[in-house]
């Protein structure tokens, strides 16, 4: 099947413009979209890690907390001469 260029309309090139504008205007803003989203999936792993190091903080933080509680009630036992404490503080 031959098209000759004769036989061809200005009406069904603008349509065939029409219609490749059209879907590439389409394929491009997809494009954007799809990025737009995984930047914001990048930033959520981003915050996924902030939260793992604030969690091992937080375990330091509540070795270091038992730590001094347990420095807190020797001194206390050792100080009143109680060989273990029931809560009550002289």
């Amino acid at each position: 099947m031959k098209i000759n260029l004769s036989e061809i309309s200005i009406k069904e090139v603008f349509m065939v413009g029409g219609l490749v504008v059209a879907l590439s205007g389409f394929y491009y803003t997809t494009q954007l979209r799809i990025t737009a989203l995984e930047e914001t999936n990048t930033s959520s792993v981003g915050a996924e890690r902030r939260l793992l190091s604030v969690e091992q903080q937080v375990k330091g933080m509540d070795k270091k907390i038992d730590f001094l509680y347990d420095a807190v009630l020797w001194s206390i036992e050792n100080q009143s001469c109680v060989s273990s404490y029931n809560g009550d503080v002289p």
